[in-house]
């Protein structure tokens, strides 16, 4: 039987605890090392969502701005925002790791019903504004040929378009029965001014 001093024993163990210790330092210096990138790429995403966000916004003022000043027809608008959010979309999250589009897409798709929703609104009241316009126009048109109609039958076709128009117009029921009875009031009292200006045209 051969014997091997202790200390033969105490080297080999010590050497084993030496290499289990390094590979738990390196160990622990990748997992630092992953989650120090974890975090960067947590703060790019954020910082490449805070700018998408700020770029999709832009983009439906703009097209809001053009549906109000009549650049842009509210029936293409949706489409023309669409376009113009696909376009910032492309251009700022194409470098993203998928890591980082799970952190940013869910915030994304919540911006982009936010700003679907609000240019819907800045649509209806464009198409309001514009109904608006064309039954004021209508009265107009009425106004001038009621000395040939008469003032009943120029009243009975104003009501006619109101009753079909106004709430498409934004007029609450009530907005709508005050702008017949102005209307009517309005067409008879010129029906009458003209037809006393005439009679005493004619010394009638």
């Amino acid at each position: 039987v051969v014997s091997v001093p202790r200390a033969a024993f105490d080297t080999s163990s010590g050497i084993t605890q030496l290499g289990q210790q390094g590979m738990q330092i390196a160990a622990n210096e990748q997992h630092q090392e992953l989650q120090q990138q974890q975090i960067q790429q947590r703060a790019n995403a954020a910082l490449t969502l805070q700018r998408t966000n700020n770029d999709m916004y832009t983009a439906h003022d703009e097209v809001a701005r053009g549906v109000a000043d009549g650049s842009i027809a509210p029936d293409q608008a949706a489409t023309e925002l669409k376009t113009r959010v696909d376009k910032v979309k492309e251009t700022n999250l194409a470098d993203l790791s998928p890591f980082q589009r799970q952190i940013v897409d869910d915030n994304i798709l919540h911006t982009q019903g936010s700003i679907d929703r609000n240019l819907a609104g800045v649509i209806v009241k464009r198409n309001q504004s514009d109904t608006a316009a064309t039954l004021d126009q209508f009265g107009e048109q009425v106004q001038r040929d009621v000395a040939r109609i008469g003032p009943a039958a120029a009243s009975s076709k104003y009501d006619a378009l109101i009753d079909f128009s106004g709430a498409a117009a934004g007029m609450t029921p009530k907005q709508q029965a005050d702008a017949k009875q102005k209307f009517k009031e309005g067409v008879h009292a010129n029906f009458f001014d003209a037809a006393g200006t005439t009679a005493l045209a004619k010394q009638d």
